[in-house]
């Protein structure tokens, strides 16, 4: 059964709203076909003698056309919203009123309301139903008003963004000269040069290597990621059409010319230049670095740099530290001036930018922090570490995938060589500067250990070494702890005393029994007792 329109008046008033603001081409359509019929109605269009006498006294006809041609052009729901509010509050509300016509050709626009007549609608309806629509009316704009605004301040800062990265990308350089990159990143700190070379182009395998040096000299290797290959491989399509239109005997020479041309110029260089610097990023992040943090910040804080500024709050000569916390958290101070370069540039800073962390981090790349760190103090941590762990015992099939944190000296390593199944068993251990050295099992000075060892490696021969079950892994480890056991206390016995034969050695013996003949003679027991009875009889 239909609803009667003065059961909820705010309902309805929302129908009516959303009637006004639908922003579809059949929202369009049907708005535009009211004001029509409302300018039809109050001009009596219908009749060509009422029209002219209505001209002379229904002023609001061009306000209804210049409303229907601004809703026909600008669809937008504000538009809409804000030409039904300023037609409305233009004009009067009597039953001849424009405003009236319009409302009430609105209101029976909508369906499932039971029809009431215009007469009903003018006097029971209308005004109450006008206060709470334009007050709706007023609030959506409202509404709109700040949804804009917050679009246009996003929009400029994503503008800000996009200009702030075409900036970016201008201090960003692709070349494929090792020698210019390098110029470029020591004449240029705050900028970024890579070597981007490739083998022969015309090649059907075409090896690429990306190389970043920075303004310390120093040359990196970087991985190429996916990303950047991609970029790569289509770049390198089009090298090949560009090269396929040159002479048959183009050399060397003309293709890294054409080359320097693709990385400046082409389509590829913004991507270039941005893939590369994303994979430089990534290798930096690895440098973690806090400057000037809080307390909380230092909390549990491992294998990281510190930068502090030390000294009275009021003061203008604070001292800048530098610290390392190492993978056990232990703070060390490490001498700044033994790197006066980022001494002098990071004194002075109070605070730092995106792109000066960045150019920090490229200066702490260059501390040897094993060096800097007291011997002592590192002696300290091997002895945790190996204290807290052990005989340290890692078996695989693949060097490669070890990772580089368990890699520490005196670690040992057990593989199969040269097969990972067939090949013969090989135990190393980690030595000072990343050299693995061979142990010689049968060297051992615990027999029972070399033993225990071979018997386990005899037990799992068809299997490889990293998959030997977690139980052997422990008897081999438990092998190696008690043959190094072993070691430290042979090491640790007594001297044994041997007898040199004198007779051997003729002028030594000659030596001591010419000596011994200038010795006082030791007088026997017998004369020794006879003396002691003169003494008593005296």
């Amino acid at each position: 059964m239909p609803e009667k329109i003065e059961d909820d008046l705010k309902t309805f008033a929302d129908q009516l709203l959303t009637a006004i603001s639908d922003e579809t081409q059949q929202g369009q359509t049907n708005l535009v076909e009211i004001f029509e019929q409302a300018k039809k109605v109050y001009t009596n269009e219908d009749s060509p003698f009422w029209s002219w006498v209505y001209s002379f006294s229904r002023k609001r006809g061009d306000e209804l056309n210049q409303t229907i041609d601004t809703l026909k052009i600008f669809p937008k729901p504000t538009i809409r919203l804000q030409e039904f509010q300023k037609f409305l509050k233009g004009g009067e509300w009597k039953t001849t009123s424009a405003n009236t016509d319009l409302f009430l050709l609105l209101i029976n626009s909508v369906p499932g309301y039971v029809k009431e007549t215009d007469s009903y609608l003018y006097s029971q309806i209308v005004f109450p139903l006008k206060r709470i629509l334009l007050n709706k009316i007023k609030l959506l704009l409202q509404q709109y008003e700040v949804s804009e605004r917050q679009a246009a301040e996003r929009e400029k800062e994503l503008q800000l963004v996009r200009e702030n990265k075409s900036k970016e990308i201008e201090t960003v350089h692709v070349s494929n000269n090792a020698e210019e990159a390098r110029f470029i990143a020591i004449n240029n700190k705050d900028h970024l040069a890579f070597c981007l070379t490739a083998t022969d182009l015309t090649a059907t395998e075409v090896n690429w290597q990306l190389t970043w040096p920075d303004f310390n000299s120093k040359v990196t290797v970087l991985t190429i990621s996916e990303n950047l290959a991609r970029v790569i491989k289509n770049m390198e399509v089009e090298l090949r059409n560009a090269l396929s239109k040159m002479p048959s005997d183009k050399n060397l020479a003309e293709q890294e010319k054409l080359l320097s041309e693709f990385l400046q110029k082409s389509a590829f260089a913004r991507e270039l230049k941005t893939e590369s610097q994303k994979i430089l990023e990534e290798l930096l992040n690895k440098t973690q670095v806090l400057f000037c943090p809080t307390e909380k910040e230092l909390e549990n804080l491992v294998s990281t740099y510190v930068i502090t500024k030390e000294g009275a709050a009021a003061s203008d000569s604070k001292v800048t530290q530098l610290y390392w916390y190492n993978s056990l958290g232990h703070k060390n101070l490490l001498n700044l001036n033994d790197y006066p370069e980022l001494a002098d540039w990071i004194r002075p800073k109070s605070s730092l930018a995106e792109n000066e962390m960045f150019r920090l981090k490229v200066y702490l790349r260059e501390i040897n922090v094993r060096h800097s760190i007291d011997k002592t103090k590192h002696h300290d941590v091997q002895s945790f570490l190996k204290a807290e762990h052990g005989v340290a015992l890692i078996t695989t099939d693949n060097w490669t995938k070890i990772p580089a944190y368990k890699l520490i000296k005196e670690t040992y390593i057990l593989t199969r060589e040269p097969d990972a199944k067939t090949g013969d068993w090989v135990l190393y251990q980690r030595q000072r500067g990343g050299v693995n050295a061979q142990i010689s099992i049968d060297s051992w000075g615990n027999t029972n250990a070399i033993a225990d060892f071979k018997e386990i490696l005899q037990k799992n021969e068809g299997i490889s070494a990293a998959n030997l079950s977690a139980a052997d892994r422990e008897k081999l480890r438990k092998a190696i702890k008690e043959s190094t056991i072993v070691e430290e206390k042979m090491a640790k016995k007594d001297a044994v005393v041997g007898k040199l034969n004198l007779s051997k050695y003729d002028e030594i013996n000659s030596l001591f029994a010419h000596k011994a003949s200038q010795l006082p003679r030791k007088p026997s027991s017998t004369e020794q007792e006879n003396h002691k009875t003169a003494i008593i009889s005296s």
